[in-house]
């Protein structure tokens, strides 16, 4: 009996993994398709999503606490 009950437990649990997954596919072809939707537009016509590089926002915050650690230490 515990065998039969063990199973039903697992069958459940790949069940849920596998809905999840299927959720979040159509969650991420959502954003996909409204940021090809937004494509070709002005900032301000795209609404609250809007695709930045984050990357070269953190290399630009970095070189500018460079720049200050270095003007501080030439005021010393």
């Amino acid at each position: 009996m515990k065998d039969g009950n063990k199973d039903k437990k697992i069958k459940a649990a790949i069940s849920a993994a596998v809905l999840n997954y299927i959720k979040s596919e159509a969650e991420m072809a959502a954003v996909a398709g409204l940021v090809a939707a937004n494509r070709g537009r002005s900032a301000l016509e795209q609404g609250p999503f809007v695709s930045r590089n984050t990357w070269g926002t953190d290399s630009r915050r970095t070189q500018m606490q460079l720049r200050t650690l270095m003007q501080l230490r030439s005021i010393k």
